[in-house]
């Protein structure tokens, strides 16, 4: 009985060595230069992570679309954009610029920092007006409501801050699930979303008080990014994984499911009139997909490395990009060629912002500087 024992015991031994070693993650290839795409609806996930220490949440309104912006005679259009100079450079801050926020009438931009510091600066004459601090780690994102009322900014700390940017003074604050890569405001100014790269969950706030007004469900892995349609009726979320959700805008109920392929969704934006929706990957690709459709329109390497930001002009005539390899690239959208370069940072540019009347634009980045382009009167 002790040989047959010992004989079993040397088995198990010889079995539990043999046993195959886990297969590791493979590198992400980067995307082909067209992607067949089947888009499928994502079900809602099985987990709603709680908010803590917030009111408890209200009823959401519907969105009610405010004012067409009036587009300025000077703003930048496909013809001009090799006439852009840095109007401003503003260097207050100690540490990245992570965030960049245009007031609807371009005359004022907050920045996000590194230094954990808010800044709101007058950009005709380059004066700080203030320098708000309540954040307790580097503050990821800053954004104007499209009224002009209300600042908020979401960082590291897991917080989102609610700022007065006339008087500089903090209305509110919240916790949030994650940290706070990105916020956007719905077109009516009544709301706002946010998501954070430590979260799969996003979740959508009132403006003025921060009550919670609901959660954005239905991705498996961490956000990245965040954009409502101007004209109220979609709003989007992208994740780590390459998952785009297309959403109701009042209700953020998910509508169906995109996928980019593997790369990181790390900004959306959606063209004025709300048909189409542009996301940028880390892979360096930009993708258009025709909203109504579905169908992947166009796609291409637009930057030099990551993409950090893309947005529409409120003409819809340009897409702007930005990225890590230090540039701002202008698209036409009619042929999706590029039209202009900015190269003045020097640096990887993390975020920029173009005023409601397509005058002015804000970019920040990682020489800790903030520039305003114009251009030349």
């Amino acid at each position: 009985m002790w040989r047959l024992g010992v004989c079993l015991l040397i088995g198990i031994i010889l079995a539990g060595c043999s046993r195959p070693v886990r297969n590791l993650p493979q590198p992400r290839s980067t995307p082909q230069s067209k992607i067949s795409l089947t888009p499928n609806l994502i079900e809602p996930s099985p987990f709603t992570q709680a908010v803590t220490d917030t009111p408890s949440p209200i009823p959401i309104p519907t969105i009610t679309l405010t004012s067409t912006p009036t587009i300025s005679p000077d703003a930048i259009e496909p013809e001009n954009t090799a006439e852009l100079e840095p109007a401003l450079i503003l260097d207050k801050q100690q540490g990245t610029v992570f965030g960049v926020g245009l007031s609807p009438d371009g005359v004022r931009v907050a920045s996000a920092s590194a230094d954990t510091k808010v800044r709101l600066y007058e950009t005709i004459s380059g004066e700080l007006l203030f320098t708000m601090e309540h954040h307790n780690g580097t503050v990821r994102a800053v954004e104007f409501s499209p009224d002009g009322t209300t600042l908020v900014s979401g960082g590291r700390d897991h917080t989102l801050q609610i700022w007065n940017p006339i008087t500089g003074e903090r209305i509110t604050g919240a916790r949030t699930s994650g940290e706070v890569t990105d916020l956007a405001f719905a077109p009516d100014s009544s709301r706002f979303a946010t998501v954070g790269f430590y979260s799969a969950v996003g979740e959508i706030w009132q403006a003025g008080t921060a009550g919670p007004l609901g959660t954005l469900d239905g991705h498996h892995t961490r956000l990245r990014s965040v954009a409502y349609d101007p004209t109220g009726e979609w709003m989007a979320t992208g994740d780590e994984s390459g998952v785009i959700i297309v959403r109701d805008a009042s209700t953020a109920k998910p509508l169906y499911g995109l996928d980019v392929g593997k790369a990181q969704v790390m900004t959306l934006a959606f063209s004025p009139d709300g048909t189409h929706l542009a996301a940028g990957t880390d892979r360096a690709y930009i993708l258009v997909y025709n909203v109504e459709s579905q169908i992947l329109e166009r796609d291409w390497v637009a930057q030099g490395g990551q993409v950090t930001k893309v947005l529409y002009s409120p003409d819809g005539r340009l897409l702007i990009s930005s990225g890590v390899d230090g540039t701002i690239r202008f698209w036409d959208t009619e042929s999706y060629e590029q039209v202009g370069k900015l190269t003045g940072h020097g640096a990887s540019i993390r975020d920029i912002a173009l005023s409601h009347d397509g005058a002015t634009l804000a970019s920040g980045g990682d020489d800790w500087r903030v520039f305003i382009w114009r251009l030349p009167h």
